[in-house]
């Protein structure tokens, strides 16, 4: 018998769901899943309820289809029929702790669901030990395993989590996926015959892996607090520091509940450091033997008219003179003026146009250029009269 059902709107707050079942067969979805809890929708909600040792016949054996707030979602079982999911199926779920629930196919932890502010932690399925097919943001993925791909994290949208300690028996240890990419993430100290860490797609990232894919990503080792002892926070020299993309932030606030952003830019991982001595990214500063101090944020220490700052969001080399953001040449074409400027192929671009000089003059006229290794051009196709023009390049906020 299933513990209990939550129809639209309903809410039940602060229970314990113990060692319910469903029937192995019949309809998939109201008679063969959740054990624990069957929610008509995602409008009917938990919260600060316990959901254990409950067991399905086909999916979702803890909890389906509901949305869940600060709940603990342990040690439920989903070994017959499809088998996937076994602690939560198609939820949502807000601050919730999934823990050592065991499905026989896929998502050991979690499947289809979306999570803001959650641990998964050390559940099992045959692929996706923690988590298939949903997304997650400011996360935590530890000890999860699965005998074939993805033993973290197995096609699922991963902004600001931590994926640590998990195991594969084939490939992707910590996260594995096809369809999408992970952002401001830490994977790190996963295990797998290939690809312990990743396998797949990832921007603005801290792994451990053969070869970078990405420029903005980088192999320092995470610095954690104690991670012998579960405290994946952030050390106060760690590179995760101001290393991420503030366009890839979803929610104020991290998995302590601090603010999300301090410094101006996003640290990597679920972690928020909450006292930053620079503003500029650690692991772009360890990169060039530079103290994170903040003590060089804004000098010139190569006398090329930028200071560290601007070297860093341009991501030229603050040792190097002649690496510096600045328009090499505006020549004519018959399509209109061709810019060259310096560029590196980390960074995108926008080009802004002034027919004089005086406040307000300077009008954008194109954002969002990839740059390339060496040099980037652009012809500004719009500017049809006879001048005269000038031009600024500037780099895209990230």
């Amino acid at each position: 018998m299933r513990c209990a059902y939550l129809t639209n709107g309903a809410s039940l707050i602060g229970f314990t769901l113990s060692e319910g079942a469903t029937r192995v067969f019949g309809d998939n979805d109201t008679e063969c899943s959740a054990g624990g809890l069957y929610c008509a929708s995602t409008n009917a909600y938990a919260s600060n309820c316990v959901i254990t040792l409950n067991a399905s016949g086909y999916a979702g054996s803890g909890v389906s289809s509901g949305t869940l707030t600060d709940c603990i979602i342990c040690t439920n079982f989903a070994l017959v029929g499809r088998a996937w999911g076994a602690g939560a199926l198609n939820s949502v779920l807000n601050r919730c702790t999934i823990i050592g629930n065991i499905a026989l196919q896929s998502g050991g932890g979690v499947y289809g669901c979306s999570l803001e502010r959650c641990q998964v932690l050390y559940n099992r399925a045959g692929i996706g030990g923690g988590a298939y097919n949903g997304d997650a943001r400011n996360s935590l993925f530890v000890g999860n395993v699965a005998p074939q791909q993805g033993g973290g994290v197995l096609e699922t949208l991963l902004y600001n989590c931590t994926v640590v300690g998990n195991t594969s028996g084939t490939t992707g240890g910590g996260y594995y996926g096809n369809f999408g990419t992970i952002r401001n993430c830490i994977v790190y100290f996963n295990s797998a015959p290939s690809n312990p860490n990743v396998s797949g797609k990832y921007s603005y990232c801290c792994l451990l892996a053969n070869s970078l894919t990405d420029p903005n990503s980088f192999t320092n080792a995470p610095l954690f607090v104690d991670a012998a002892n579960g405290d994946f926070r952030l050390q106060s020299d760690s590179p995760c520091i101001n290393a991420g993309a503030n366009s890839y932030v979803i929610g104020s606030v991290d998995l302590d509940g601090n603010v999300r952003i301090v410094g101006g830019t996003v640290d990597v991982g679920p972690y928020e450091f909450q006292s930053p001595g620079s503003l500029i990214s650690y692991a772009w500063l360890k990169k060039y033997g530079l103290p994170t101090d903040g003590s060089v944020d804004f000098v010139d220490g190569d006398s090329d008219g930028m200071h560290t700052w601007g070297e860093w969001r341009g991501d030229t080399i603050p040792t190097n003179t002649a690496s510096v953001l600045t328009i090499g040449s505006v020549t004519n074409s018959p399509s209109g003026p061709k810019i060259t400027w310096q560029s590196v192929s980390s960074r995108f671009y926008y080009i802004q146009r002034a027919d004089s000089f005086g406040p307000g003059a300077f009008q954008t006229i194109a954002t969002n250029i990839l740059g390339a290794a060496g040099t980037k051009s652009y012809t500004d196709t719009s500017a049809t009269g006879s001048g005269p023009y000038f031009y600024r390049v500037g780099v895209q906020p990230f």
